[in-house]
């Protein structure tokens, strides 16, 4: 089967958070399309990495170094280097530092690599635009073609208005064979900011894992509103439970029986786990806060089936609208309300356009109250919140649709011409490379 192979620094470094859940859907989706998936990462040898790297349905290759020297490769050692870097001002990204490296490492073909053997390449991109330069660079030594999936929006093409990008970003945008985002509110951002790419920018959101289930009977019935949240917390003015927070405590002001009968569980890590706790603390909420470590994927199904309400947060003051958590995708298909914090956008749209919730903004705590008394006095009137979804209105959403859009992402790719440097092998066309062997 032809090979796919993504290029990715910070593969799996949170363990099952952040992008991992998007490898495993390409991974199922690319495997019911006839393809095999890998992946390049770097070097970590962290439990939580190591146990994604296991379960993970293809291979993963782990190059010898990292984005800090070895030397300095420590825990504390890493966090001074970081600090040193930015009290001189150099503040390349790390995954542009290790894209570099990768790109001038001898031993990235070895025979092990999956390299050897790719289709296809695909830069994975968080902000800075090192993986899409390193693997263009690649993709021209091996004759094949590339595509860039951005997961976090690329350095200086938030802005209005064309964006001021270098000769070498420009030409990783034109000989890419496909440029994907993961909203739509980013693809046409990009689209009308790039017009000379705009045929070629699509749209693939991270989908719901089909093996889900949230078994809606499994609430705990002790007469409590239980509400999740599962992901890294940056704290404000970033990602931060801080208002949901600030709505218990003026439901609590507001209905006097209310009071304790709501319990918040934060599952993740990041800085605003604990501005979560020192803010519960000052809110009198201390006791109807808890705050738990990543968790292994069963684990946490247990205590999404036990909770009665799904959280998603946004950002606080940040209003960018180009990501979305990854976890909505999973919510839309349950039968449990989700509850947005988040400013009027895609994600209050979809939740809107799908009836599978609330979606709030963050500085509208009576509002976020009012859901929360609502939703309080239905649970205790008749044991439980369940809020059944109309499955029409779910399909753009759906693993299908996923699968689908990818397929036409690699269909794209199948035809595209990557400028193939001399000397190359060009009997074949790119079709022909990429779906047979």
């Amino acid at each position: 089967m032809p090979l796919l192979v993504f290029m990715d620094a910070f593969a799996f470094a949170n363990g099952w958070l952040d992008s991992a859940q998007r490898y495993f859907q390409m991974a199922k989706a690319l495997q019911e399309l006839g393809w095999d998936a890998a992946v390049v990462a770097q070097r970590d040898s962290g439990r939580a990495a190591r146990e994604v790297d296991e379960a993970f349905p293809g291979q993963v290759m782990r190059v010898p170094f990292r984005t800090v020297p070895l030397l300095l490769d420590h825990r504390g050692l890493r966090y001074c280097w970081g600090v040193t870097r930015r009290w001189f001002g150099r503040r390349t990204p790390a995954d542009e530092i290790w894209s570099r490296r990768l790109a001038r490492w001898a031993g990235r073909y070895k025979p092990e690599s999956p390299l050897l053997s790719a289709d296809l390449l695909c830069a994975v991109s968080y902000f800075s635009w090192g993986p899409a330069i390193a693997t263009r660079a690649m993709a021209k030594e091996l004759g094949i073609p590339y595509w860039i999936d951005i997961q976090d929006p690329l350095k200086g093409t938030m802005g209005q208005g064309e964006p001021l990008l270098s000769e070498e970003q420009r030409r990783s945008l034109s000989d890419a064979a496909q440029i994907v985002t993961t909203t739509a509110t980013y693809t046409r951002h990009l689209q009308e900011a790039l017009p000379e790419h705009a045929d070629k920018i699509k749209c693939l959101r991270i989908t719901h894992n089909a093996s889900s289930s949230f078994a809606s009977d499994r609430a705990l019935q002790d007469g409590r509103l239980s509400l999740l949240h599962a992901g890294h917390l940056y704290g404000r003015p970033n990602r931060s439970a801080a208002p949901l927070l600030e709505g218990i405590a003026r439901l609590y002001e507001t209905v006097p029986w209310a009071r304790g009968k709501v319990t918040l569980r934060l599952v993740g890590k990041g800085r605003g786990m604990s501005e979560a706790l020192a803010w519960a603390s000052e809110l009198g909420l201390r006791q109807d806060l808890e705050c738990l470590p990543p968790i292994h994927p069963e684990a946490l199904q247990t205590l999404l089936d036990t909770a009665d309400v799904l959280c998603v947060l946004k950002a606080v003051e940040m209003h960018r609208d180009y990501q979305l958590p990854g976890k909505t995708y999973d919510y839309l298909f349950s039968s449990k309300p989700i509850l947005a914090v988040t400013f009027p956008g895609e994600l209050a749209t979809i939740i809107a356009e799908t009836g599978s919730g609330f979606a709030v903004d963050p500085t509208d705590t009576e509002r976020l109250a009012s859901i929360l008394e609502q939703l309080l006095t239905q649970k205790r009137a008749v044991g439980s919140v369940i809020l059944e979804r109309d499955a029409g209105k779910l399909s753009p959403y759906s693993f299908d649709a996923f699968r689908e859009t990818l397929a036409t992402i690699l269909r794209a790719c199948a035809i595209a011409r990557t400028g193939l440097p001399s000397g190359t092998e060009t009997a074949k066309t790119p079709e022909e490379r990429l779906f047979t062997r």
